[in-house]
């Protein structure tokens, strides 16, 4: 299934952004970041990140298929998206998700 294969590339962009520091819900705090960094490496791995972002999240809405045992909460937290696709995981993606007590 192609979502699976999303998550695994997304992860590794994201870990390299975390490895700069970089964090996508403060715009403010990247700059620093942005000026020590190479500008076409930089532009490049952001809209890679877009990409597959947008590519999983547009999978998760339109397939309707749940992708809990492909990403649950424990991984979600250490991958720590972006606000927009950790609501897409959470309310769309997770349609079958067991209730716990």
């Amino acid at each position: 299934w192609y979502f699976p294969q999303l998550l695994n590339s997304y992860e590794g962009e994201k870990i390299y952004f975390d490895k700069l520091g970089y964090d996508f819900n403060n715009k403010e705090s990247n700059d620093e970041i942005m000026k020590n960094q190479p500008n076409d490496v930089i532009n490049e791995k952001i809209n890679n990140e877009l990409k597959l972002r947008f590519r999983m999240m547009q999978t998760i809405l339109k397939s309707r298929v749940n992708v809990l045992p492909y990403i649950n909460e424990q991984r979600l937290n250490k991958l720590n998206p972006p606000e927009n696709l950790r609501i897409a995981i959470e309310k769309f993606g997770w349609n079958n998700k067991p209730i716990t007590a």
